[in-house]
């Protein structure tokens, strides 16, 4: 509804007006009267009308005073002169002040409605203008992590140039004054798909903590750099990723770590900056998840003795092969602690001898290991903390010592026999260890553990050779594809399938064909 301010000195115009024009049926509401033009000032103000009638002659001020003090105050008003005086100098004032219309007293019904109409179409015109406005600064403002970032991206790739960056920043942001410096913060998320609601999140911090900066996203992280100036100081960027790590934790229900480099003097040289925020990031490996890590309070430690010896490898091994859990767990825990407290840079190289503890483990228990996900393992290891990892290899070694704990020199014949059972069943569906382990009710390291003692076979052997066997039949069948017969015993991918093939039987699928037909 639109609204509608009356004023007039006279109550019988003004009760006629509000009782014979019908409104409603114009989308439109009267929201309040006035008698004279300083009332009528003071009740725009208030209740910003959209529509004004106001009466030319009044006392205090007049019709037209009144309109200027709401052109002022009101400007998107729409307004219409009612008076009974034909006089020039009125109209051409009226003109002056952009008023709808000028209607003349007595007033006509008809011709006010049809002004009043023209008024209303006025102000939802102009409304649906400034909505669309509003909606494209929106739209601009959402837009921003996707525009503002595009140079900083392009730099960090090796694209760009320092002058493209420069050409954005100022687009974007106010010129700082004074003594500028620039820092690079590096973030990195547990959940990279939720990087853009990150970047919508920094962009919003950079205002509310008045900082002047440009954000992206670059190779799985998020890049950030920063102007520093005005009396900022790098404290405030750590206080508002310690805010953004906060806000991913409560709203994003995930976890994030963030790495600062050292300050530079201009953005020629913010590359060094972001290489140092990268290594500061790194040690979140050591640090954990929700921090934030200053370059400069990163040392450069001793190399972690435990980890790049031999024999640390062969007594964990011989541990194992003991069954020595809790040597080989203590083990761990030393190798753990002295990373910890050396933190050494050399990352990724101890993410792999970490690897080879996994590795030495699925070797020596082979039929206790229940599989992991090819793409679940390699993030554990490739972008896993210190402490997951740990304890991911502390959940291996305990699940297996309790399985092996639990094993009985006879096993339960009727429980292996249900296995095989749903094994031949099942073999050609996606079937997996804690699948069938559901289905006998046991954990998944005792069922592989009681599978290979009854049967002398671990249990992903023994669905291959199924499959495989099963294969071998179809192969027969002149008229199936060969990626048709992968599919019906199990396998999604065909050159896994032929592979596997060729390992247990000596043959391609093809070949394997080819020298049956020739035997029949």
């Amino acid at each position: 509804m639109l609204k509608v301010l009356i004023v007039d000195d006279e109550e019988i115009t003004r009760e006629g007006l509000r009782s014979c024009i019908p409104w409603e049926e114009l989308g439109m509401k009267v929201v309040a009267e006035a008698e004279d033009g300083a009332e009528g000032l003071e009740a725009a103000v208030k209740l910003q009308p959209d529509i004004a009638l106001c009466d030319v002659r009044m006392p205090h001020l007049d019709g037209i005073g009144l309109a200027k003090g709401i052109k002022d105050k009101v400007p998107g008003c729409k307004i219409i002169f009612l008076s009974g005086y034909s006089d020039v100098e009125y109209l051409r004032s009226a003109i002056q002040l952009q008023a709808v219309d000028y209607v003349e007293k007595p007033v006509d019904l008809d011709k006010l409605q049809e002004v009043l109409v023209m008024a209303a179409e006025a102000c939802r015109q102009e409304r649906g203008n400034r909505e669309l406005l509003e909606d494209m600064e929106r739209q601009v403002i959402k837009s921003r992590p996707f525009l503002s970032g595009k140079a900083l991206q392009a730099l960090l790739a090796g694209t760009g140039s320092v002058k493209e960056l420069e050409k954005e920043w100022l687009a974007i942001h106010s010129i700082s004054s004074g003594d500028v410096r620039y820092v690079c913060c590096m973030i990195m998320g547990e959940d990279r798909r939720l990087n853009m609601p990150l970047i919508e999140k920094l962009e919003e911090m950079f205002r509310s903590y008045g900082l002047d900066g440009l954000c992206c996203e670059y190779d799985h992280v998020l890049a950030a750099v920063f102007k520093l100036a005005d009396g900022k100081e790098i404290e405030t960027i750590v206080l508002m990723m310690n805010a953004l790590s906060t806000y991913a934790r409560n709203e994003l229900q995930t976890r994030l770590s963030a790495g600062v480099g050292g300050t530079v003097g201009s953005l020629e040289a913010i590359i060094g900056s972001v290489q140092q925020a990268s290594e500061a990031l790194q040690f979140s490996f050591y640090r954990g998840w929700n921090t934030t890590i200053l370059h400069e309070h990163t040392g450069r430690g001793a190399k972690p003795k435990l980890i790049h010896e031999k024999d640390t490898f062969l007594r964990f091994e011989k541990h194992l092969q003991r069954q020595e859990f809790e040597e080989a767990s203590l083990l761990i825990q030393e190798v753990v602690f002295e990373l910890r407290r050396l933190e050494s840079s050399s990352i990724e190289w101890i993410r792999k001898r970490l690897f080879k503890l996994y590795i030495i483990l699925t070797k020596v228990f082979l039929e206790a290991i229940t599989e992991l996900d090819n793409d679940e393992l390699w993030r554990l290891f490739a972008n896993g903390q210190l402490d997951s990892i740990a304890h991911f290899l502390q959940s291996q070694l305990e699940a297996i010592r309790d399985g092996l704990a639990h094993l009985g020199t006879q096993p339960d014949k009727a429980v292996i026999r249900e296995a095989v059972a749903f094994i031949h069943n099942h073999y050609h569906e996606e079937i997996s260890i804690d699948m069938i382990a559901k289905q006998v009710f046991l954990t998944p390291t005792y069922f592989c553990l009681i599978f290979k003692k009854e049967l002398g076979i671990a249990v992903n052997e023994y669905i291959t050779q199924v499959r495989i066997e099963k294969a071998k039949h179809l192969v027969k069948d002149r008229s199936l594809k060969l990626y048709e017969i992968a599919l019906k015993v199990g396998y999604t991918d065909p050159n896994y399938f032929a592979k596997v093939f060729r390992k247990l039987t000596g043959f391609k699928p093809s070949e394997y064909r080819e020298v049956r037909h020739e035997t029949q």
